[in-house]
């Protein structure tokens, strides 16, 4: 099994020494590093990754192999000697009990991560943008899955509010308490008329901080959904009307 594994499973397997001496390379890990098809030849990691890396990966296998452990797992940024630019793995390893300490291997399972991890840092340097954007010019947004009735705070909303995540978690049912009392019955109807025409809305309300502040708002917004009729939702944008 474990050599129908090597040969034909679409995963990076690798089984290695702990001087990096390659003993099993999976023929999906071949290709992925770029190297001759020929299972036979023995080669060293230093045929895959570049000098820093062959250094570190050596050291993370002794202090694998010499702790108590018998499976790890972690992230790790490898650069290889075919590509310019590093790339990021997940990587699994296993103990392989030899006759002696000195003997025992590993055998590693490597993930490609790379486009992932990218996508999430490109997605956190846009929310940082964003929220950036949304402090300078006071502004928030928020968004209603009607299907769910699962209610958005982007970071904006929240100092708006002057509350914090960790004190208040956006719902469909309390969050129109945030209104001053006199704005609620208005808002309310506004939502649903929107709701119910799938139109458009913009109105001016108070909103109540929990230390008892009034902030004055405005709020634009628009209802949405699939060209199915699915996926509906309520997008809005609040804007401080004050200096604060």
């Amino acid at each position: 099994q474990l050599g129908h594994l090597f040969r034909y499973a679409p995963v990076l397997l690798m089984h290695r020494d702990r001087a990096g001496n390659v003993i099993r390379l999976s023929g999906h890990a071949r290709e992925h590093f770029g190297l001759e098809e020929d299972t036979t030849e023995r080669i060293h990691i230093g045929q895959i990754y570049d000098e820093d890396t062959v250094k570190k990966v050596i050291a993370d296998d002794r202090a694998f192999l010499e702790s108590d452990r018998d499976w790890e797992s972690s992230t790790e940024l490898k650069q290889l000697r075919r590509h310019e630019k590093p790339r990021w793995y997940e990587v699994e390893r296993w103990r392989v009990d030899g006759e002696t300490p000195d003997q025992d291997s590993i055998y590693v399972a490597l993930s490609n991560v790379t486009d992932r991890l990218e996508d999430h840092l490109r997605l956190q340097a846009a929310e940082q943008r964003l929220t950036m954007v949304e402090e300078v010019a006071g502004i928030g947004s928020w968004l209603v899955d009607l299907d769910a009735q699962h209610l958005e705070w982007s970071p904006g909303v929240y100092r708006i509010h002057g509350i914090s995540p960790e004190e208040y978690v956006p719902d469909v049912e309390t969050a129109i308490g945030f209104y001053h009392e006199e704005d609620r019955d208005r808002v309310r109807q506004i939502l649903e008329t929107t709701i119910r025409e799938e139109g458009r809305f913009s109105f001016e309300a108070r909103i109540l901080q929990p230390d008892h502040s009034v902030v004055p708002v405005q709020s634009i917004g628009a209802y949405r959904c699939d060209d199915e009729g699915r996926n509906r939702a309520v997008l809005g944008i609040f804007r401080r009307l004050d200096s604060a």
